[in-house]
């Protein structure tokens, strides 16, 4: 949206303020503007706008700009959770039941819509429900416009980490439907999810086709929610490749860019990066206050806690990781909701059980991430903490499953070498070397001796100095203690 554009919406609203009782152009026009106002990326302006719209809506019962309204809140993707913001369920759903149940373009959208909106439940049949509920009436209609808006959300409601490959094959058809009619907006949010997801499977080809393609449709649309997003993702790859002082200057652009367009989610994302960056120069303390503030400020984040366990964990206090830890571990974890957060959350914990010999946790731990061995952990927009096999191979150790732990620990070296993921590729090597030196078989040393001078010259390139420091230690020859050491100590 240009900026004489978005000037016109403005002076058409305030004509419509001296219009008297026309309450019907007064919300068409409100509309108009707060759309305007989205795209500009005014992201405080547009809600406001959208709330006073369909305050109108309300008076004039107009279930259409009602639906338009509630969409408008919603903002640029439709994947966008609640969070604290108290309005953005209810408004949709007091849209759908103005609507009533038949179908029709705009019931697919407020649903697709509000599936997103549910993100942060820990209960996943609801918006899988509306979600599936929004695709199929968008086949029956059949609008390609309103079948990619429901594509679009049905991509972002199952972001659960069983069904990778089905939501490739979604977001393969999203955007080759988007494409096909001309709809940029929704062709670049299918070209990011089907990076965003093949980046689970480590496909780092894949990955890098897929974000220059992004790239381009970003620059294109030119909205600051698609350009922060762009600037957010290369973060997040520079983290994952050990490329420290390109990310810490991307981790700063990207909270100036989203700060307006997409406060919520650029605020968290600047958080969980910046405590990538400092869990990696060993400077937890650095990030302990902001961090576990967070814990309150989103409350339905608990992959929050699992990083202030860790960062407990990284600074040597026991009893502090073990209260966070023992809080998600009852009923078996089942406070961590099973969705795109869920495979590095309980990867950070399985580094905390072992720091606190919790055999019990770290058996459960093993099994629920046992059928995930071969991903990549990784959500694109703030993470990405390499193979799930590292983990795996940790919990074993820590259980004395010393063959399972070896095979985990070769695969997740295998992984992360092909994905040049460097941080997480010689921290494998430490955990490796450190469970052969505790199983001291035949030949286990001199192995070890290996792995651990390899880590250390990546920590020594990499700039990383505490995990050097901690690697040095090791060479020399210092037997191991039984508990992990961690990048912050």
């Amino acid at each position: 949206m240009s900026l004489l554009a978005y000037e016109e919406a403005a002076r058409l609203y305030e004509m419509a303020l001296t219009l008297g009782p026309a309450d019907t152009l007064r919300c068409g026009l409100m509309l108009a503007l707060g759309e305007a106002q989205a795209r500009a990326g005014d992201e405080s302006g547009a809600k406001k706008t959208f709330l006073q719209a369909a305050d109108i809506a309300r008076r004039l019962q107009a279930p259409e700009q009602l639906a338009r309204a509630a969409l408008g809140y919603g903002g640029r993707f439709v994947w966008a959770r609640a969070g604290t913001d108290a309005r953005l369920v209810p408004l949709p759903e007091g849209a759908l039941r103005a609507l009533g149940a038949e179908d029709s373009e705009l019931r697919v959208r407020v649903l697709a819509r509000l599936a997103g909106a549910l993100r942060d439940q820990i209960d996943r049949r609801p918006r899988d429900r509306l979600s599936e509920e929004a695709l199929q009436m968008a086949r029956r209609i059949g609008d390609p416009a309103t079948l990619a808006y429901a594509l679009d959300g049905r991509c972002m409601a199952t972001f659960w980490p069983e069904n990778t490959k089905e939501r490739i094959a979604l977001a393969t058809e999203f955007m080759e439907l988007a494409d096909r009619i001309g709809d940029r907006e929704r062709a670049a949010a299918a070209c990011y999810y089907r990076m965003m997801f093949q980046l689970e499977l480590g496909d780092m080809p894949a990955v890098r086709a897929g974000l220059d393609a992004y790239r381009l449709r970003a620059d294109e649309l030119r909205q600051p929610a698609q350009l922060w997003l762009l600037v957010v993702t290369r973060a997040t790859l520079a983290l994952f490749h050990g490329r420290f002082k390109e990310a810490e200057a991307l981790i700063s652009e990207a909270l100036a860019r989203g700060q307006g367009s997409q406060r919520s989610d650029a605020v968290l994302s600047h958080l969980i990066q910046r405590f990538t960056l400092a869990r990696a120069r060993g400077r937890l303390e650095a990030i302990e206050q902001e961090l576990g503030a967070s814990i309150g400020e989103y409350p339905a984040r608990p992959m929050l806690r699992c990083m202030l366990s860790s960062l407990h964990a990284g600074l040597r206090r026991e009893q502090q990781a073990r209260n966070v830890f023992e809080q998600l571990a009852a009923d078996d974890f089942a406070a961590l909701p099973l969705t795109n957060e869920w495979l590095f959350s309980l990867g950070f914990l399985a580094e905390v059980a072992a720091f606190l010999g919790e055999v019990d946790g770290a058996a459960k731990i093993y099994e629920l991430l046992l059928p995930y061995a071969a991903r990549n952990a990784s959500t694109a927009d703030y993470i990405a903490t390499g193979s799930v096999s590292r983990p795996l191979g940790i919990l074993a150790s820590t259980l004395e499953r010393w063959q399972e732990a070896e095979h985990h620990f070769k695969d997740a070296v295998e992984m992360n070498e092909r994905m040049g993921a460097r941080p997480w590729l010689a921290q494998t090597q430490e955990d490796y070397g450190r469970m052969l030196l505790e199983r001291n078989g035949r030949g286990d040393r001199m192995c070890a001796q290996r792995l651990i001078v390899a880590a250390l010259a990546t920590y020594r390139e990499l700039g990383m100095d505490s995990s050097a420091a901690r690697g040095r230690e090791l060479a020399q020859g210092i037997k191991p203690r039984r508990r992990y050491n961690f990048d912050g100590h």
